[in-house]
């Protein structure tokens, strides 16, 4: 069975099939909504995230910060893309600077172990 929210906020079972691309899809008791945004092809929304833009140079702008959506509803503000782009808001300019990965993986890493005393081990 599909489930569906709708507009009103009341989560209802509809008894058709659902499909995707053709394929009968699985029904399913138990569901997750991760909050990410999906087109009809199933590929990432990649206008939903934007780096913050200023269209004059100051000394104090960082480019790598993101524009957090406007969130009217609970559901929107508990969001996936709305809690990372806080955490990622919130990150120090040499982190979000990392060149590659594995740099980018050690500095997050040193980032939180010496500001929050988090033990990996």
């Amino acid at each position: 069975m599909c489930k569906v929210l709708r507009g009103a906020r009341i989560r209802s079972i509809d008894n058709r099939d659902c499909y995707l691309g053709g394929i009968k899809l699985d029904r399913v008791d138990v569901e997750k909504d991760l909050g990410i945004l999906v087109s009809h092809t199933l590929s990432w929304n990649k206008h939903y995230v934007s780096f913050r833009s200023c269209t004059k140079p100051l000394r104090n702008v960082d480019h790598l910060t993101l524009d957090v959506p406007l969130s009217r509803t609970d559901v929107l503000k508990n969001s996936f893309f709305v809690r990372i782009c806080h955490l990622w808001n919130d990150l120090p300019l040499g982190v979000k600077e990392s060149n590659t990965l594995s740099i980018f993986r050690k500095n997050l890493v040193a980032f939180y172990y010496d500001n929050f005393n988090v033990n990996f081990l």
